[in-house]
């Protein structure tokens, strides 16, 4: 049978706490037994739906050598999580993901992570935040951590 020649691969990515995650970079990977390889990467919206769609070359795929994927989940360089291998894909995919921010992170790392993610959705770096009559960042920041 043969494989499709255009992939499309979508889905939404959020917290352990079911928060939709916002400029996520999702990346598609085709996976073999002991290596894998890009083949695309895509950003999720302010909803964290993603939708990524690829032509996969002759040589990545052949009928004795099924579309084996999987997605990663990163906030800039940091790897949120990965999904689970998905065997033998047709040309639509849904793959929601659930990231764990707290998996072997002491608490400050925790901390700085979800910190991180906010900043990241907002473009605002840490060194910038302000706490005066026209921003209030550091409140909105204490409230966030209740």
């Amino acid at each position: 049978m043969p494989h499709p020649i255009q992939f499309h691969i979508s889905g939404t990515i959020q917290s352990e706490l079911n928060a939709k995650l916002s400029n996520v970079t999702v990346q598609v990977l085709h996976k073999q037994l002991r290596s894998e390889k890009l083949l695309m990467s895509g950003q999720t919206d302010s909803k964290g739906n993603y939708d990524i769609v690829f032509n996969p070359t002759p040589a990545e795929i052949s009928e004795s050598r099924p579309v084996d994927i999987c997605i990663k989940a990163f906030s800039g360089e940091l790897l949120l999580g990965q999904s689970k291998v998905y065997f033998g894909i047709g040309s639509e995919t849904v793959i929601d993901l659930k990231v764990s921010m707290t998996d072997n992170l002491s608490e400050f790392d925790v901390l700085i992570t979800r910190l991180k993610l906010i900043l990241d959705a907002n473009s605002v770096a840490l060194g910038k935040l302000v706490e005066n009559e026209e921003y209030q960042d550091i409140t909105f920041l204490f409230g966030w951590g209740r």
